[in-house]
């Protein structure tokens, strides 16, 4: 593996130098693909409007609950031609179980691909790499070998490049975790590209480009704040506070379990928005009693 993974990365290399030489051909217009990760909603796991997810251990119905994600690029300009995306989280979760979807989003027209899907348990990180090229003298001499292939479909959604479990127990501390692709170009993510059809262009993504998937883990109810096992007016007063302190300048001043679970809207911050969600969440119950706060944020949160 070591051996054929050093082909491609010479490969992508090449065609990086490539490139370069030809950098003055074509005009930059600031496109570059992205990839992204997409966790998929069970009885152990809330995903928030942001794609976050929320894992409440007090309230998890298993010792050890199992996360499926999928692995998605987006490419709406169609330029691929070649990828390697390596992702990891900190060992506290577990990533295992990656599979090759039944349906790929790429066409392999050529005989010379291969779509190779490796782990590293000891190191907790996953791998894709699409397509991993088996370079042979046959094929180098082929005046037919190219590097490019055929995205098919249009919904990027309907054809992940990989999918895999991250599995989170009740004895993960508590915290805030991410699964991140990894970005240094020693080996980490990198895309092949060609912005003409006579140019190839190696990019490495950033988080910008290729955000994490985040994962809160915590002790308490979305919304509960106070852990009172509510959630209430009390939370949504505790949630203003905290969202006036950060306004000046200041730690919010609650508690990192408290933290996770006063962002009910998932976007990484504590502000106004997530005290009116408890609000809301709070009146509804008064009024109509029991209901999931997850939906109710997904259909009131641009009401």
């Amino acid at each position: 593996m070591k051996k054929i993974t050093a082909v491609l990365a010479s490969v992508l290399i090449s065609a990086a130098t490539l490139s370069a030489m030809s950098a003055s051909a074509y005009e930059d217009d600031g496109y570059s693909p992205t990839l992204y990760f997409k966790a998929q909603e069970s009885e152990d796991f809330i995903i928030l409007n942001s794609g976050k997810v929320y894992y409440n251990k007090t309230a998890a119905k298993n010792d050890e609950s199992t996360l499926n994600v999928n692995t998605y690029v987006r490419d709406d300009k169609k330029l691929i031609g070649g990828l390697i995306a390596r992702w990891q989280t900190d060992p506290a979760i577990k990533l295992t179980n990656l599979k090759q979807p039944e349906t790929l989003p790429y066409y392999v027209s050529e005989p010379y691909y291969k779509v190779s899907l490796t782990g590293n348990k000891d190191k907790n990180f996953l791998n894709v790499y699409y397509p991993q090229i088996t370079m042979t003298e046959q094929n180098v001499k082929d005046p037919n070998y190219h590097f490019y292939f055929d995205v098919t479909g249009e919904n990027t959604d309907d054809y992940p490049l990989a999918s895999f479990d991250a599995l989170v127990t009740k004895d993960t501390p508590t915290g805030e975790y991410s699964v991140d692709f990894i970005y240094d170009n020693l080996g980490g993510t990198q895309m092949l590209y060609k912005p003409t059809a006579d140019d190839r262009k190696l990019f490495y993504p950033t988080e910008e480009t290729a955000p994490g998937l985040k994962i809160g883990v915590t002790d308490r109810l979305l919304g509960d704040i106070d852990n009172s096992g509510n959630v209430d007016g009390s939370d949504a007063t505790l949630c203003l506070k905290a969202f006036g302190k950060i306004v000046n300048g200041q730690s919010s001043g609650l508690t990192p379990e408290q933290e996770i679970c006063a962002d009910v809207d998932g976007n990484g911050s504590i502000d106004g928005s997530d005290a009116t969600l408890i609000l809301k969440y709070f009146s509804y119950q008064l009024s109509f009693g029991d209901t999931d706060f997850n939906e109710l944020i997904k259909s009131n949160l641009n009401k």
